[in-house]
């Protein structure tokens, strides 16, 4: 395997094939993301601004170690920093790590940035680097978002003050990818003796001051941030607010309650009449039900299998998603180099059809169908695609049970035969493959096994670097695969639509994962 290195300011892409197609088009049926604002002429920002922005995906714990994903780091992103940071469009930055190669196949050395200072003024070095991976992987409930990125590491050693080494298991060229999320958020050593769920002590631009699970979380700028250039524009104080309902959330931007909210696409014309910003972005991120396989009939892949011919895709893309969504029967969504081009992959080789679902579900052994119990958080846009699911299903005789949770840990508990939500927006799609293939995967609770032909896909693309020109092909062919066996049951890939107010300035719509705090900030003299 070559030497794969990273340095500088300049992102560095996975693939040579994601400048062409980073799921930023998603084939033209989506508007193109907003740029970042020019640096030709720096905007003036208020710095005793306070900003009020929604993040309500999973905020009931502020622990790296209980992370369920990139999505559900949005709070954590603004209070620890990552040793390398995902750019909106997928590609590779320095965060805390300034470089990063492989200086054996199996060994990838982290250089990481001097002068750093943790929120309680202890500094940041290799030291605390290894100690927050120890505690973590010693955390009892610890996140398979933690424990599936990570199983490749043999252990993590100091090379110097300010360098730390992965020793990988195996030859893993991809692995800068696990440091962009949870795994590569650095906590204070000193906080690491105490529980994190409501108390955070990172490197990041913001200082927690307060932290109500479910509710707020309230920040103050931290003024010895290393990116200077972030810091010019931050806030002085940030509020992230969990709110499910987005009527509630809309009403509140409409009446400048909150500067930065996302909203379902039905509310997109209510939002522009009033004169507030919308941003929209083209996103990884696939509406889908996973099972938890403990169900002996979700073994049998033809039930599964009925279940993608129980779905009228079409009719949900076009009369829920009114133009912003696209029907989906792949874990990655059309633009993204991981998506299988094959004709039988496509949402057309899956139209609705309750008679065929039927009579696979009788040819699998249930000649009077199923009934499955699904769990789905309160969140509106979720609640009303499932119910319009279920309506569709009933017709094939797959009864679907509602239950409402109000984490994805509960899922990952087994509380449900099979989780409906929005799953996806990893930088890496390989990273997310795994999720739903591997036995700790955070996808894949029950850690049933894939099939044989996934399983010898996985473990080729896990030798390719990301720059290898055989990837695009291997993942593509692994997402087939996944859809010839309905391991997972895709039903819709949706534009993320952003509120702003009009005074906020340096917003960046990320394709992949949580919204970033990088130098977003309050226009100067605006109210």
């Amino acid at each position: 395997m070559s030497e794969s290195t990273c340095s500088g300011k300049a992102a560095v892409r996975p693939s040579a094939v994601v400048l062409a197609a980073v799921c930023m088009t998603f084939v033209g049926a989506f508007t193109q993301a907003a740029g970042a604002q020019s640096s030709a002429a720096p905007i003036a920002c208020d710095p005793n601004a306070s900003l009020n922005i929604l993040a309500y995906r999973e905020q009931n714990t502020l622990d790296p170690g209980k992370s369920v994903g990139p999505q559900s780091d949005a709070t954590r992103y603004w209070i620890y920093d990552v040793l390398i940071r995902v750019t909106p469009e997928g590609g590779l930055a320095p965060g805390l790590a300034t470089s990063w190669k492989f200086v054996s196949p199996t060994v990838m050395r982290v250089t990481l940035r001097r002068g750093v200072t943790f929120h309680d003024g202890l500094p940041f070095n290799a030291a605390a680097v290894k100690a927050t991976y120890e505690r973590n992987k010693s955390l009892p409930g610890v996140s398979p978002s933690f424990t599936q990125p990570m199983a490749v590491v043999k252990d993590v050693t100091v090379a110097s003050e300010y360098e730390v080494d992965y020793e990988l298991k195996a030859p893993t060229p991809q692995f800068a990818f696990a440091l962009t999320a949870s795994p590569g958020m650095v906590v204070s050593p000193a906080a690491l003796k105490e529980p994190l769920d409501v108390n955070a002590v990172g490197a990041g631009p913001f200082k927690l001051v307060k932290f109500s699970p479910n509710a707020v979380a309230d920040l103050v700028r931290n003024d010895q941030y290393w990116d200077k250039t972030a810091l010019a524009c931050h806030p002085k104080e940030v509020h992230l607010f969990d709110v499910q309902d987005t009527q509630a959330l809309l009403n509140g931007a409409l009446k400048g309650q909150y500067h930065v909210a996302r909203i379902d696409p039905n509310q997109v014309p209510q939002a522009k009449a009033a004169g507030l910003v919308v941003k929209s972005v083209a996103t990884a991120q696939i509406h889908s039900f996973w099972f938890d396989f403990k169900n002996p009939a979700l073994r049998n892949p033809a039930v599964r299998k009925a279940m993608m011919y129980a779905i009228d895709r079409e009719a949900l893309a076009k009369g829920l998603g009114l133009g912003l969504a696209l029907p989906a029967t792949q874990i990655f969504p059309p633009g993204s180099y991981a998506y299988s081009p094959a004709p039988e992959h496509q949402p057309a080789a899956y139209r609705y059809d309750p008679e065929k679902a039927r009579k696979l579900l009788a040819d699998a052994g249930y000649p009077n169908g199923i009934t499955l119990k699904v769990v789905i958080q309160p969140l509106t846009f979720d609640q009303t695609l499932l119910q319009a699911v279920q309506v569709q299903m009933a017709k094939a005789g797959i009864t679907l049970e509602i239950q409402q949770i109000t984490s994805y840990s509960q899922y990952l508990n087994h509380q449900g035969d099979t989780y409906f939500g929005m799953g996806g927006g990893r930088a890496d799609p390989f990273d997310f493959l795994q999720a739903q293939t591997s036995a700790n995967g955070i996808y894949n609770p029950d850690g049933y096994p894939p099939t044989q032909q996934l399983t010898d896909l996985v473990a080729q693309i896990a030798k390719t670097e990301p720059t290898d020109s055989t990837r695009p092909g291997l993942l593509q062919r692994a997402s087939g695969a996944v859809t010839d066996d309905a391991r997972v049951i895709p039903v819709m890939v949706l534009q993320f639509n952003w509120v702003l107010s009009p005074c906020v300035v340096n917003f960046n719509p990320p394709s992949f994962g949580a919204l970033q705090p990088f130098g977003l900030g309050w226009k100067a003299g605006c109210k």
